[in-house]
């Protein structure tokens, strides 16, 4: 800490570092950080544990199994709520799986072939009705997005 000058975020660094190395091998832990040493700030809808499952229930994954991996220091989606990337939503705001891929609620895309334009109506709710592009247009990927586009606006 005297080599550091007195930086209060080396010293939270360090002590982050000594606690997932603790964690690793299974210590537990007491809670050590607070509103004023070494604040971890949660996302709305979340808050701080010293121990939360490294599986946690998602929107893809409402319902993890049993979990292997040690527990972490982290946020705790709060109660009724689950992981969506780096957000908590309530199960009910969560998007839908389709082909593998995940959508988030609203979203329309398109199946394979263009044969099918779907939309996810969220907690895993997918509807889909048949298609096919326009004459004048083709099914491909464009900017990222997968569907029907005009023939003259063909590029990855």
């Amino acid at each position: 800490m005297c080599e550091l000058e007195g930086s209060k975020q080396q010293l939270c660094e360090a002590i982050e570092a000594y606690v997932d190395a603790c964690q690793q091998r299974s210590v537990t832990i007491r809670p050590w950080r607070n509103e004023t040493f070494c604040p971890l700030r949660c996302p709305v809808n979340s808050h701080y544990q010293t121990c939360v499952s490294a599986c946690p229930a998602r929107c893809l994954d409402l319902r993890p199994q049993a979990c292997a991996a040690p527990c972490l220091e982290g946020c705790q989606c709060d109660e009724g709520y689950v992981q969506s990337g780096d957000r908590c939503v309530r199960e009910d705001q969560c998007g839908c799986t389709y082909e593998g891929v995940y959508h988030q609620p609203g979203a329309e895309f398109f199946g394979p072939g263009c044969s099918l334009r779907c939309r996810c109506h969220g907690n895993n709710s997918t509807a889909c009705e048949a298609w096919t592009c326009g004459e004048k247009e083709y099914c491909g990927l464009v900017n990222g997005n997968y569907g029907c586009h005009p023939t003259g606006k063909r590029g990855a």
